[in-house]
């Protein structure tokens, strides 16, 4: 192991302090080591913490005592969340797929025939609705007086213009499918007597 890394790796975990003042010296105290410094200015007594910091550290690692040294709680906390929060994702997703597969089994038949209803229906309603439509519209056309009728005319007329642009467009993809799908013209071999 390189006990610089090392070094750097203990030195740089982030404890929190405790700071008191009594009279004119400041002292600095971080408990989880139980190391304490005191100097006059809050800056001298923070270069002397971070002496013993190191004094500290260096001896934990010359024993081989990695292992007893206390994180700072905050980095325990943020990694026990981490891991509680893994675990909790990861039963949350066994949970919904079993969920799933579990509705799956359970619908699918009725899944089944209400899409083969949904079809059935689907298929009768241009059925029943289309002649009452066509009936209506009769009807309404009977009670219609000429000039109303040539105003629906040219309704219709406007329509039809306006939508004839689509249409053509369409017709081209469907001219394309009938040329290649058409069969040539079978030629009638019998000879062609004039009418008289």
């Amino acid at each position: 192991m390189n006990k610089e890394k090392d070094l750097d790796h203990f030195m740089g975990l982030n404890y929190d302090v405790v700071m008191r003042r009594k009279n004119d010296d400041f002292c600095l105290f971080i408990p989880e080591l139980s190391i304490i410094a005191y100097g006059k200015t809050v800056n001298e007594a923070y270069e002397k913490l971070t002496v013993e910091k190191k004094k500290y550290f260096k001896n934990i690692i010359e024993f081989d005592l990695e292992e007893t040294v206390n994180e700072p709680a905050a980095v325990t906390i943020r990694k026990k969340q981490y891991h509680e929060i893994v675990q909790f994702i990861l039963k949350i997703f066994v949970v919904f797929v079993l969920i799933v597969i579990f509705f799956t089994a359970l619908f699918l038949p009725v899944l089944s025939s209400f899409e083969k209803a949904v079809s059935r229906t689907a298929v009768s309603i241009p059925e029943k609705i289309l002649p009452k439509v066509v009936e209506k519209m009769e009807g309404q056309l009977t009670k219609m007086t000429d000039k109303e009728k040539e105003e629906v005319r040219s309704r219709i007329r406007n329509v039809v213009t306006n939508l004839k642009p689509f249409a053509d467009e369409f017709r081209v993809l469907f001219e394309d499918d009938r040329k290649t799908t058409r069969k040539p013209p079978v030629e009638n071999k019998r000879a062609k007597v004039p009418v008289n």
